[in-house]
């Protein structure tokens, strides 16, 4: 019992750190681009994003921290159908990865 709870902490701790780091890492490569609005810590607005659909500028490191995110998220989809024990939450923790790389995947395109 010692064993599976240290191992839960050890993988709530790897949880804490990357979402701590990710979450740090998102804000400041996007605090200074034109869509990110003032009362999310940003200088833009949200009308912002619609005022070159079709030719947008990339920002610079944007594409890293999405490929990055992306990874993450799909070791951890891999790892709850394969390697993690089937609880009663399994199809809607299924969903729940299914859509994150949806929505992921969506934002590289």
């Amino acid at each position: 019992m010692v064993n599976v709870r240290a191992e839960r902490a050890g993988a709530a701790l790897y949880k804490f750190i990357f979402y701590v780091i990710a979450s740090s890492t998102s804000y400041m490569v996007m605090k200074d681009s034109t869509c990110l609005p003032w009362f999310m810590g940003g200088t833009g607005s949200m009308d912002a994003i619609f005022d070159s659909v079709g030719f947008e500028k990339q920002d610079p490191y944007f594409l890293e921290l999405q490929l990055v995110s992306l990874g993450y998220f799909l070791e951890d989809f891999i790892n709850h159908i394969f390697f993690k024990e089937r609880s009663s939450d399994f199809w809607e923790m299924f969903l729940h990865h299914s859509m994150t790389l949806t929505l992921i995947s969506g934002t590289i395109l």
